[in-house]
């Protein structure tokens, strides 16, 4: 708002490739964005990734299932809780590289959120301009 400009793209074809353009545009490593594409990307069957069930544990006095997700080179691996029920949302994720330290992230959702159908309408602000998103001079928060 502060440059008065503004971009819009068309929404990539697939989750993966909405996740990779976010965190490319914003020059972000998320993790939690990364685990999803992967998690996509496995269920496409589109790569070697791995998923394995590692049990039961409780997160934060939520019952949960944990998975193990390998990466297809190996060298990332996310262990994952995911509250059990007929919500199955991220409790926890931890993200271990070979290359770095470990990230851990713990959720806290609003499972029954009231979003009105004109939250996803875009007016753009007076005497804004339309640019290209690499001429908004995004920086990482």
């Amino acid at each position: 708002p502060q440059q008065k400009k503004y971009s819009q793209n068309a929404a990539p074809g697939s989750l993966s490739a909405a996740f990779g353009f976010f965190a490319g545009e914003l020059g972000i490593d998320s993790q939690v964005l990364n685990f999803m594409g992967v998690v996509h990307e496995a269920v496409s069957g589109n790569d070697g990734t791995t998923i394995k069930a590692a049990g039961n544990e409780a997160v934060n006095g939520k019952s949960c299932d944990k998975f193990t997700v390998t990466g297809a080179s190996g060298d990332d691996t996310w262990q994952v809780w995911m509250e059990q029920g007929d919500k199955p949302l991220f409790c926890k994720l931890v993200y271990h590289s070979v290359d770095g330290p470990a990230q851990t992230n713990v959720f806290h959702w609003n499972a029954d959120p009231k979003i009105l159908p004109d939250t996803f309408t875009f007016t753009a602000p007076a005497g804004s301009t339309k640019v290209d998103v690499g001429d908004l001079n995004m920086v990482s928060p």
